[in-house]
């Protein structure tokens, strides 16, 4: 029985691929070998084991029945016994030891899941975290594979259970051949009719996947709001936490109801299989004892086949209750693959490998460093818009000039520092560095021309030393230094852990919390830590006062020499001390030239700064 699942391949496009039961079952087997081989090796070990040993156990009281009736030899019997016992205590200390390791090891395929999930995500473009079917995608994924009620939970048990049961049905029915053809039938049709009536609910699950994730995304979106310390402000001073209630009770009551709709089919299900196996069980002992007492099989074949019958029944029952984990494991694997199969912004613009080769960062710099940075006709849309945001944009940047760039909100700027870094690609037009287009270079490639400092600041819950270093390679001299550069080696050396101290209070124990003052120049180290050729700084100090933010600003003009800089902010004041000042009006320059230069033009810039000095000077 074929089971397939469509899925999603382009961004905001449904059913563009569909995944086959056996596809997943390779997939995962590829996951599990990937995330720990001795594991994986114990895995295929123990599938056969799992036969064998049970099989030797129905083999040993015929062999004794046998030797009874036909009067083997004491020696030779013992010798027999002996044998087939001291072959079943290896075989089960050899599956027992597989099973720990197993076991112990049963976290690292989700470990490694997770992972591709993330280097996916590092692959694709920047602009995909905006694209909230990307990012339900994402999200179903992460849930389902951390969900503690499904196959992945212990993915190594579970596959040596299933297909060892699949092979245990194989082995018993062929132990069984030998029987009236009728019999042998009646098992098998016992068997697929179980198989075909299995995993109800989970079906309906993987068709209501998109329901499903919907609604479960919104539960986990109203849990933050009530923990996030942020937002939780609001939610205590404005008493918003009934109103929270209760749109968490309506998706929770929807979920409620979808799942108990599912436990329902899976119940009828499992009561299909249990009725089937029950009955075949009554009819093949009933037909065992009439073939014994008639004389048609002896006792000890009785016993053979009882135990036999015994056995098929059971490994049945073991496949038909992991297949509804079957079922939801399928699903949840095309949840994730699909995923893992959504294209990158590049790809979906057919972008491909360029005739010399990808361009490395290295070669960049032979050609000048400081770097020269160009637009030539740049325009650049976001998915599902339908005006750009940048509009034709052409300007050249000369090697180490300091650029303030300005304007209103939505005027384009951030756009503009994440399509000259790489984080987005342009729409039309070429971005050029040291005249080369950064289409011909990969994005990890790109990334290394450019220290960064963005107006949301993020502290990782790690050491002092981790938030600037990333690499694990640690120049101590040079660290010393950024920290010295960015005014922090006094705080530093005062803390008892000193770089490697622990940051984000909420999420370590013993750990600190920075201030906004102390978080920039922790994002300053970064930067000067990595010592790129361009440095861009897009309103970092946003939520300063304005001397605060005029004091950052002359810190990295200081600390910025011999480098491209483009510095962005909303207080006009903060860049005068720049060679150049672009001010940006939807999407184009509308101003260009010094502070000076700018106020004697008595245009959008001049009267932007003249409203600014009523509050800030």
């Amino acid at each position: 029985m074929e089971i397939v699942i469509t899925t999603n391949l382009k961004r905001g496009q449904v059913g563009m691929k569909k995944y086959k039961l056996t596809d997943n079952i390779s997939f995962l087997a590829s996951v599990m070998r990937q995330a720990s081989k001795a594991s994986f090796v114990f895995v295929l070990l123990r599938i056969p084991l799992e036969v064998i040993i049970p099989y030797i156990g129905i083999w040993f009281p015929n062999l004794i029945v046998r030797a009874i009736g036909e009067s083997v030899n004491r020696t030779h019997l013992f010798t027999q016994a002996a044998i087939l016992g001291g072959l079943l205590v290896v075989l089960s200390l050899v599956n027992q030891y597989g099973k720990g390791i197993v076991s112990a090891e049963s976290a690292y395929v989700r470990m490694k899941l997770t992972d591709m999930l993330n280097d996916h995500l590092m692959d694709c473009s920047y602009d995909m975290l905006g694209d909230k079917k990307v990012m339900q995608s994402l999200s179903q994924a992460s849930q389902r594979i951390w969900s503690n009620t499904g196959f992945l939970v212990n993915a190594g048990e579970n596959t040596v259970a299933f297909f060892s049961a699949v092979a245990g049905v194989v082995v018993y029915l062929a132990v069984l051949s030998k029987l009236p053809f009728w019999v042998i039938l009646l098992l098998i049709a016992a068997t697929v009719v179980s198989f075909l009536t299995s995993g109800f609910g989970e079906k309906i699950r993987q068709k209501r996947n998109d329901y499903f994730g919907e609604n479960v995304s919104r539960l986990l979106e109203l849990s933050s709001e009530m923990s996030d310390a942020a937002k939780g402000k609001d939610v205590r001073l404005y008493q918003m936490h009934p109103w929270v209630n209760h749109y968490y009770n309506i998706y929770n009551k929807k979920l409620n109801r979808e799942y108990g709709h599912i436990a329902k089919w899976n119940f009828i299900s499992d009561s299909i299989g249990t009725v089937l196996s029950f009955a075949a069980d009554a009819v093949v002992y009933l037909c065992l004892t009439a073939f014994a007492m008639q004389g048609k099989i002896t006792i000890a074949e009785y016993v053979l086949y009882i135990g036999a019958a015994t056995g098929f029944t059971a490994w049945v029952r073991q496949v038909t209750g992991l297949l509804q984990r079957v079922w939801k494991v399928n699903g949840d694997l095309s949840c994730v693959r699909t995923f893992l199969d959504t294209d990158s912004r590049e790809e979906e613009q057919g972008q491909s490998i360029p005739s010399g080769g990808w361009v490395c960062a290295a070669d960049v710099l032979k050609k000048g460093d400081p770097c020269e940075v160009e637009f030539d006709r740049v325009s650049y849309r976001y998915p599902n818009n339908e005006k750009d945001t940048l509009k034709e944009l052409s300007f050249k940047i000369k090697a180490g000039e300091k650029i303030g760039l300005v304007g209103m909100n939505g005027a384009g700027k951030s756009t503009l520092i994440k399509l000259l870094c790489g984080l987005i690609r342009p729409t039309s037009g070429h971005i050029r560095i040291n005249g080369v287009d950064i289409t011909s270079m990969e994005r990890t490639e790109c990334y290394k021309l450019f220290s960064t400092v963005f107006q949301d600041l993020h502290i990782f819950p790690v050491s002092i030393k981790d938030n600037i270093v990333w690499d694990g390679q640690v120049d101590e001299a040079y660290f010393a230094q950024c920290l010295e550069q960015a005014d922090l080696a006094e705080w530093v050396s005062s803390l008892k852990e000193k770089e490697n101290t622990k940051l984000v209070q909420e999420l370590e124990e013993g750990a600190v919390n920075l201030s906004g003052g102390q978080s920039q120049k922790l994002l300053l180290a970064r930067a000067l830590y990595k010592n790129a050729p361009i440095l861009l700084l897009d309103e970092p100090t946003a939520a300063l006062d304005p001397i605060a933010e005029s004091n950052i600003y002359e810190k990295y003009n200081q600390l910025s020499a011999h480098k491209t800089s483009i510095f962005i902010s909303h207080r006009l004041a903060s860049t005068r001390f720049c060679d150049r000042i672009f001010l940006m009006e939807d999407g184009r320059i509308a101003e260009e030239g010094t502070h000076e230069e700018l106020l004697k033009k008595a245009g959008s810039y001049a009267k932007m700064f003249e409203v600014q000095r009523q509050y800030y000077v």
